[in-house]
């Protein structure tokens, strides 16, 4: 006999307000209601209410009647959804993306030309009661007054967050400002549409990560390719614009954004953007990458197989889909990568002195704790042919840029390479080509210049150290493996770098 199983009220709320949120992803996920409500003007203000930090979005869309206003407030709303061009997905995002920043929401609509209606559904009401409660009726004057303050055209909805107690930033300016940038970046193309936002009375203006704005940004490809949904038997398709951003000088790249942590791919959904920079497992960050960026657009049709997850933020793509874009998009980005790499201009005479410590790390590789080398996945003898032929391909492009090395020791496992990247830059990067492990000194830092150069007589000296590097850069390569601790690497090595270059400079 089956019986209700309903959960407790209290407990769940807990848990559904760590969702996995950040307070500026919160409010996109709800502006994300606003766009699928037909709007044209969208105004997001933040700002302190005695002691609680108020946040309001609201919108000239076509508002809702009481059925749907109930809905809206109620976990996994069941409002039509068309996976073609709605942003929203679960049906969670007004309140799970609101209780991640507070604990009471109200919302105040209007159709056109017809009455006010307010809901509003209070963390502390539902623990006392131990119930999933709402306070659905009509709007009163105060509450009329503050949505006409915003939105005066008819129709339209105003969402009030109060109580405001998971606030990351509580410096009003510096997350308003957060917000817009998030905006301009993440509507970009709904920007291009004609649809304005507002944030603290401002107009937002798009951000577009690929810099087609800058006549240097070189489109590489822009293509669309076809993917086959075995388990449901359908085609899909994802769009690609591989780009190549401008070669500018250090200083101005840091100042456009153009770094490790911003090159890759950057997932749009529906036109809305939902991941920013991932490599998708794809390749290891490194400055070689740095200049290139692929937008993959795709709809909601694949959300499960792009595995999109309701906050909107994340992804997780099934191997399949991973693998058509490893054979349609990763031959172009290994192509612009040794484009960038053969302009830039390297030391083969200082990369002579790390010979030695070639030799060391080549004749105790079997006892060494490196990282993997990429395996192929498995598939029908047809792919694996391809892959052979892949791996075929890669092998001879790597015995053609380590030509001397290759010759004058087989069984390589490390190879140094010394070229400029800066002096505000790493002491050193590493990366990995099958089991080759390739470690390049940055000639323009200090401890380069200062320490390595000064005792370039001194072999032990050099072969010590570049052992060391070797270490640290194998240590790196197989333990930082994923975009999620990306910031500690990135963080660890930017302060090693400058602490050195403080001291020896």
């Amino acid at each position: 006999m089956l019986t209700r199983n309903l959960p407790n009220a209290g407990k769940l709320v807990n848990s559904l307000r760590s969702a996995g949120y950040d307070n500026v992803s919160a409010i996109c996920d709800i502006v994300d209601n606003s766009i699928d409500a037909e709007s044209s003007l969208i105004k997001v203000d933040i700002f302190q209410n005695k002691d609680d930090i108020n946040i309001i979005i609201a919108d000239n869309g076509v508002g809702m009647d009481e059925k749907i206003l109930e809905e809206a407030l109620k976990l996994g709303s069941l409002t039509d959804r068309d996976s073609n061009s709605d942003l929203g997905k679960y049906g969670l995002g007004l309140v799970t993306a609101s209780w991640s920043m507070c604990k009471n929401i109200l919302v105040i609509t209007q159709k056109k030309k017809g009455e006010f209606l307010r809901n509003e559904i209070d963390i502390d009401i539902i623990q006392g009661k131990n119930d999933f409660v709402c306070d659905l009726g009509k709007a009163n004057t105060k509450e009329i007054e503050l949505y006409k303050k915003y939105i005066d055209n008819g129709c339209g909805t105003l969402v009030l967050l109060s109580k405001c107690d998971r606030i990351q930033n509580k410096d009003i300016n510096i997350f308003a400002n957060n917000v817009k940038k998030a905006i301009g970046q993440t509507y970009r193309y709904f920007i291009d549409s004609g649809i304005r936002f507002f944030i603290q009375g401002k107009e937002v203006e798009k951000i577009d990560p690929l810099m087609l704005n800058k006549p240097e940004t070189e489109v590489y490809s822009d293509e669309k390719y076809e993917i086959f949904i075995k388990e449901r038997g359908v085609k899909e398709s994802i769009k690609a614009k591989i780009v190549v951003l401008p070669d500018y000088p250090e200083k101005l790249a840091r100042q456009e954004g153009i770094g490790m942590k911003s090159q890759g791919f950057y997932l749009v959904r529906n036109n809305r953007e939902i991941a920013v920079g991932k490599t998708l497992d794809l390749w290891s960050r490194h400055p070689d990458y740095n200049r290139i960026r692929v937008e993959l657009k795709f709809s909601g049709n694949i959300d499960q197989e792009m595995g999109v997850n309701f906050t909107k933020k994340e992804i997780a793509p099934i191997q399949p889909i991973v693998d058509k874009i490893r054979e349609e998009i990763m031959g172009q980005v290994k192509s612009i990568k040794k484009r960038i790499v053969q302009a830039q201009p390297r030391n083969q005479e200082d990369e002579l002195m790390h010979d030695s410590a070639e030799t060391i790390i080549a004749n105790q590789a079997k006892l060494l704790i490196t990282p993997q080398a990429e395996i192929e996945r498995r598939g029908s003898p047809e792919k694996k042919a391809d892959n052979k032929k892949q791996i075929r391909e890669a092998k001879k492009r790597i015995r053609e840029q380590f030509t001397r090395v290759h010759l004058s020791k087989k069984g390589m496992a490390c190879k140094f390479l010394v070229r400029p990247m800066g002096e505000a830059g790493a002491i050193y990067e590493a990366e990995q080509e099958g089991k080759l492990v390739i470690i390049e000194w940055n000639s323009d830092h200090p401890f380069y210049k200062n320490f390595i150069l000064a005792n370039k007589n001194n072999q032990e000296i050099i072969t010590a150290t570049d052992l060391l590097i070797y270490s640290m850069a194998t240590a790196e390569l197989k333990t930082f493996t994923s975009d999620d601790n990306l910031d500690l690497l990135l963080s660890l090595k930017s302060i090693i770098s400058a602490n050195l270059r403080v001291l020896l400079s």
